[in-house]
């Protein structure tokens, strides 16, 4: 997981062949075979470990950060009224 967003996908495959043909430390996660040299059998390591068919990129888990924060407002004047909470 090169981006360490606990996923393996295409954009780990993307930021390891960014660096294809460097020589790298003994503890860089782009390198999984360790032989130093970033190169097409990183690749093919990588590629056998991804999360999702396909090395997909998962999408987020829903209506997004912006939605929700709109929503928060509108939720809490709906728990009140269910709660019996008085209104203003």
């Amino acid at each position: 997981d090169i981006d360490r967003n606990g996923q393996i996908n295409t954009a780990d495959l993307t930021l390891l062949m960014a660096g294809r043909g460097e020589e790298v430390s003994d503890f860089d996660a782009r390198d999984p075979d360790r032989n130093l040299l970033i190169n097409a059998n990183d690749s093919r390591q990588c590629a056998l470990l991804c999360t999702l068919p396909q090395c997909a990129v998962q999408q987020g888990c829903g209506i997004g950060f912006e939605l929700a924060l709109a929503l928060v407002p509108i939720m809490l004047v709906r728990g009140r009224r269910r709660h019996g909470a008085p209104q203003h």
